[in-house]
């Protein structure tokens, strides 16, 4: 007899539920496992595979088969087992896992799919699909041709705004208006043709349909603004480089180019000529040479004074006369573009004729002289003012040029070109700029012997000279703004240095901006030339570095606090007129490069250089590039610098030992007269000393006497100093247990009779000063004395000392002291026994009296505390 209750119902159920999924989950243990081998085998073939090879291309055929299979026989069993689970957390796990397998098949899948797809996109004749024909002309007949038509081409796009609409345009008309292909393909097409930022700014889009749609919106969106488009081609119609002559048709030809290209890509985005006319004719007229402009509104219609297309038409039309005259005569006629110098296109000196010149060429044909040292036609070189005489001989002989003509590399004695008299000797074998007579009254040694004799007894010149300028090498710095955990900002500079692998920041700049330390890293520090490293403990902080231009971009770091980066004042003192005549008018220049006080606070090492990069470097001159950055443009390379640079040669005679001697003797001479000795008047701070001093608890009070209030601002920090200190004098602790005891009794006395104080954590501002022993076991009254050192400082800061007032000079009052001994028969001497710390400080100066000591124990102990 079969008894039957609800409860053995249930259990019934439940087990076959659970060898339904055992069931199950064995199938999908042997389809894992066959995939498992499958994934292995498809790895090894991509890395060895040749997909021209026909067996190859077979073999991935075949395998993309058996991986769509294994797709779906998984999908399958793992929807059954899915429908069979009720426990939440073992259906999540399982969907995990699941999940994996089917993610590493569908990456397999993708990999093999695109390298077929490519490679018959690499067999087709025409690398881009057939252009589709819109509606209204698909009954167009084409006419059959047996020609073989050259590949389309369509240019990459590598995130060059200037170029966004010709590629967009291309692409829409031969890719994305072609409905024969599916958005997958068209997607795979989109990114073929993208490089550079382009396809960093799309890449991790998986290729789906809707995916395709949503990377051109995004590329539209960033390249294809028609307010930043607009504002790229009125730029690049500003900064046209301008023509100096009217026979230099390589640059007129340019110039007409990029005026038309840019006023072309205007009309398309539906911006009239009319409405920038005005604007726009005034500046191209500018970089236009002058016969030119003048011809030009000789014929201009004055119907028409704000139509640009008429004056880009006028410049065609004389481009065009200019080449055509220049075929019939067989002239051509170069001219330098650049600033920098060429010796086979300009002349320096006297008029260069060519032997056996045609008469009607040396009748008609006008030759234009351009001066080596400024680059202009309006005077020769040797009137020129842009250089003084020294600076012309050195650039002319660090470029090895004649000294005669100034043209040719070389010698003087084999310069066939004849030139004009000197000015100075009327010798015609040189100019005034060699002329011996010129340069003996330029000499700074030319002078009269009796100067010379004068000065002898002190030093003795051997050799003064003004170097005209010198190659200066930029290092790539910028000025921003610092910004802490708060909204406390400071300006600093900031060097780029992708030779360090971490970042640094000055600690002076954390104790400013308060800023926390995260954690502490230990790194190995190489210094130049040394082969062995240098272990050190630094602190990393957290900071954000902003821009001084707009749109303010910044970027967060994280740096390592240490007390100096570098020693050296790092600035190229160039004036900043030939910074800006030698770069475009729209470049942000981040750093002056004139001799500034501010010193390099952050070094932006390679863990975060490249973040801070906004565009690639571009030349400006043979050694100069400009590398934009989020802070503004920096400069780095060599740049020559015109300033006169003076150069000494001396050589110091110590002989004046007698003059030392007699310079004491009337030193001490003047105790007798008060009013020739260097007595030093009595400060506005000293003045106000008696109104400021008080009595409190029967002692004396006053104030610090600061030079001035901000003085306290100065103040720098060294406790890391006074650390260092404090810690040679514990060894001496260490090794002279005596002295140790010798220095607490004086510290308990001194905390007794209220000199020394213990400091809370508020009080601390940063300074301290390192004290030591002093023994003197001759003294009667004071055998070991605790002197502190209020001169020590850290770095460039200011120390304790700096910020006081030092006092007046009581010298001279000495002599009015000793004749009162002679006053009396007996005289009487007295002292103040420690007057120094007889006297109390007030209590808001006493925050910059911090010294280090220990809590006072009978045996000391390496934790310290702070006292004032």
């Amino acid at each position: 007899r079969l008894i039957v209750t609800k409860g053995t119902v249930q259990i019934f159920l439940f087990n076959s539920i659970m060898e339904a999924i055992e069931k199950f989950k064995s199938k999908r243990k042997v389809a894992r496992t066959a995939s498992a081998k499958l994934v292995n085998q498809i790895t090894l073939l991509l890395e060895s595979y040749d997909i021209k090879k026909e067996k190859d291309r077979k073999k991935l055929s075949e395998y993309l088969l058996n991986v769509e299979d294994k797709l779906k026989e998984l999908k399958t069993l793992n929807k059954e087992i899915e429908e069979l689970i009720t426990d939440k957390a073992v259906f999540e796990a399982d969907i995990e896992s699941s999940f994996e397998y089917e993610e590493k098949l569908n990456d397999l899948k993708f990999q093999i799919k695109s390298k077929i797809d490519n490679f018959k996109i690499e067999q087709q004749p025409v690398t881009a699909p057939p252009v589709y024909i819109p509606a209204n002309n698909a009954e167009t007949k084409r006419p059959a041709t047996s020609i073989s038509l050259p590949k389309l081409r369509i240019p990459t796009f590598s995130g060059d705004a200037s170029t966004f609409l010709e590629f967009i345009n291309s692409f829409s008309n031969a890719i994305d208006y072609n409905e024969s292909l599916n958005n997958v393909e068209k997607f795979i097409y989109l990114k073929s043709f993208l490089s550079g930022e382009a396809y960093k700014s799309v890449s991790g889009f998986s290729l789906t349909e809707e995916n395709y749609k949503s990377c051109l919106d995004l590329l539209k969106d960033r390249y294809g603004r028609q307010d930043h488009l607009i504002g790229h081609f009125i730029n690049k119609l500003l900064e046209i480089e301008p023509v100096k002559s009217s026979f230099n048709l390589r640059g007129l030809r340019k110039l007409h180019d990029e005026s038309e290209i840019s006023i072309r890509n205007l009309n398309s985005m539906g911006i009239d000529s009319k409405n920038y006319g005005h604007l726009l004719i005034p500046i191209l007229l500018k970089q236009l040479p002058h016969d030119l402009v003048l011809e030009y509104h000789r014929k201009r219609d004055s119907g028409k004074t704000g139509d640009v297309h008429e004056l880009i038409k006028f410049i065609k039309f004389e481009i065009e006369s200019r080449e055509s005259s220049n075929i019939v005569t067989g002239h051509t006629h170069k001219v330098s573009e650049s600033r920098q110098f060429s010796r086979n296109s300009s002349y320096h000196g006297q008029p260069k004729i060519k032997p056996n010149a045609p008469s009607s060429a040396a009748l008609n044909t006008v030759v234009k002289n351009v001066c080596i040292f400024c680059n202009c036609d309006t005077h020769p070189a040797l009137k020129c003012n842009f250089l003084t005489n020294e600076q012309k001989r050195y650039k002319l002989k660090k470029e090895g040029l004649c000294y005669c003509c100034m043209m040719h590399k070389h010698l003087m004695s084999k310069c066939q070109v004849k030139i004009s008299p000197c000015e100075t000797c009327q010798s015609s074998q040189h100019n005034f700029l060699f002329c011996p007579k010129n340069k003996a009254k330029s000499s700074p040694l030319n002078k009269p012997k009796s100067e010379i004799d004068q000065k002898i007894i002190l030093s003795s010149v051997m050799n003064s000279q003004d170097k005209p300028g010198s190659i200066v090498t930029l290092l790539q710095t910028a000025k921003v703004e610092i910004q802490g955990n708060g909204s406390q900002k400071v300006m600093a500079r900031l060097l780029f240095d992708s030779g360090s692998q971490k970042s640094f920041v000055r600690s002076d700049l954390k104790q400013a901006l308060k800023l926390k330390t995260i954690r502490k890293e230990k790194l190995l520090i190489y210094t130049f030339s040394k082969r062995q490293p240098e272990e050190r403990i630094y602190e990393v902080v957290a900071l954000k570095i902003n821009s001084q231009f707009p749109p303010y971009q910044s970027i967060n770091i994280e740096a390592l606090a240490s007390d100096e980066i570098t020693g050296a004042d790092i600035y190229a003192n160039i004036n900043p007129r030939l910074i800006q005549r030698i770069l475009p008018a729209s470049c942000l220049i981040s750093d002056s490069y004139e001799k500034t006080n501010l010193q390099i606070q952050i070094l932006l090492g390679a863990d975060y250089l490249y973040n801070a990069m906004s565009g690639e470097a571009r030349k400006i001159q043979k050694n100069l590039y400009l590398q934009p950055t989020l802070f503004g443009d920096t400069l780095i390379g060599q740049i020559f610098n015109p300033e006169d640079m003076k150069q000494m040669c001396a050589l110091h005679v110590s002989s004046n030992a007698i003059q030392n001697d007699l310079k004491s003797l009337w030193e001490i001479d003047s105790l007798l007269m008060p009013n020739e000795s260097p007595e030093m008047k009595p400060s506005d701070t000293l003045c106000n000393f008696g109104k400021e001093l008080t009595i409190t608890n029967n002692r004396y009070e006053c104030p610090l006497q600061w030079k001035s209030p901000k003085m306290r601002e100065t103040l720098g920090n060294n406790f890391e100093v006074a650390k260092k200190r404090f810690a040679n004098l514990e060894k001496r602790f260490k090794h002279d247990e005596s002295l140790f005891d010798r220095y607490n009794a004086v510290m308990k006395e001194q905390i007794q009779a209220g000199i020394i104080e213990m400091c809370s954590d508020e009080c601390f501002i940063g300074y301290v000063m390192p004290h030591r022993e002093v023994l003197r076991d001759s003294s009667s009254s004071t055998k070991t004395r605790i002197v502190y050192d209020a001169s020590s400082k850290s770095g460039t800061n200011a120390s304790l000392n700096e910020c006081l007032v030092s006092g007046e000079n009581l010298n001279p009052n000495l002599i009015d002291v000793i004749l009162k001994f002679r006053e009396h028969k007996i005289a009487f001497c007295g002292d103040i026994a420690r007057a120094f710390l007889q006297i109390e400080v007030t209590k808001s100066d006493r925050n910059y009296l911090c010294f280090l000591y220990y809590k006072l124990r009978q045996n000391f102990t390496s934790n310290h505390v702070s006292f004032q």
